[in-house]
């Protein structure tokens, strides 16, 4: 009975140092972007990642387009009807479908 008690207690011992080892061995990385960096604006409202890896954000100048590295904007003076954009959704097909403020897809 002896030789039982002090199995179990190695055994919840090692399985609570396993486990208190696991819950630090993960750390995570992120990068604050802003105006500096090349977005149009620091109000942003949507962020989502596509299916080829493209973060694309919509501000209240436009939607941009990053890949990483660079930002490209995509605004009235290159086709949009409205810079404010609201909402992002990622397509099947690639890219994003979103709404504005003057409420076009």
């Amino acid at each position: 009975m002896e030789n039982m008690v002090s199995i179990i207690r190695s055994f919840t011992i090692s399985l609570l140092i396993l486990l208190t080892t696991s819950l630090f061995a993960q750390t995570y990385h992120a990068t604050r972007y802003d105006m500096d960096d090349g977005l149009p604006s620091n109000e942003t409202f949507s962020v989502v990642q596509d299916i080829q890896g493209y973060i694309w954000v919509s501000t209240d100048k436009g939607i941009v387009k990053f890949d990483g590295i660079d930002f490209m904007l995509f605004d009235t003076d290159n086709g949009l009807n409205s810079a404010v954009v609201y909402q992002l959704l990622p397509s099947p097909l690639g890219g994003v479908v979103f709404s504005s403020a003057d409420n076009r897809v």
